[in-house]
């Protein structure tokens, strides 16, 4: 296949992505929601590091604070750290059986998720703009 017909594939993903994360789920649900848009950067670290590196995970953060309505950095800083390990162990994850490699971007997603629990200031994924506004108009708060 030609590569310079896939271009449209990267902003594609990032977008659906954002969209995914956006996404209302029931209350019940909210706690199973996969961060989306780390496991898209993730996918393209890996992908393609000549393209894809830590700055393009900075700005996917930082469109990520302003989609779900966090701390602006917060989202930034996460995905920078995690770009930066995927990249640090990539040829290590390249080879690595199917099963492994999704051990191991589970451990990376699990422990992302441990932080956002523990820092007090912070805005969840999957606790977006939209669910926030959607709960507040239907408890009757303003």
């Amino acid at each position: 296949m030609n590569r310079t017909r896939q271009q449209w594939v990267l902003p594609l993903s990032i977008f659906v992505a954002l969209l995914l994360g956006l996404l209302p789920l029931p209350p019940w649900l909210q706690p199973l929601r996969p961060y989306w848009l780390a496991l898209a950067v993730v996918y393209w670290v890996i992908e393609a590091p000549g393209r894809i590196g830590l700055g393009f995970a900075f700005v996917m953060g930082l469109l990520a604070d302003l989609a779900f309505g966090g701390l602006l950095g917060e989202q930034a800083l996460r995905l920078v750290i995690m770009a930066f390990i995927v990249q640090r162990f990539r040829a290590q994850l390249r080879f690595f059986p199917m099963p492994q490699q999704a051990l191991a971007i589970g451990g990376l997603l699990l422990n992302e998720f441990r932080f956002c629990a523990r820092t007090p200031m912070s805005v969840a994924p999957s606790r977006s703009l939209y669910a926030r506004s959607c709960a507040s108009a239907s408890t009757g708060c303003s």
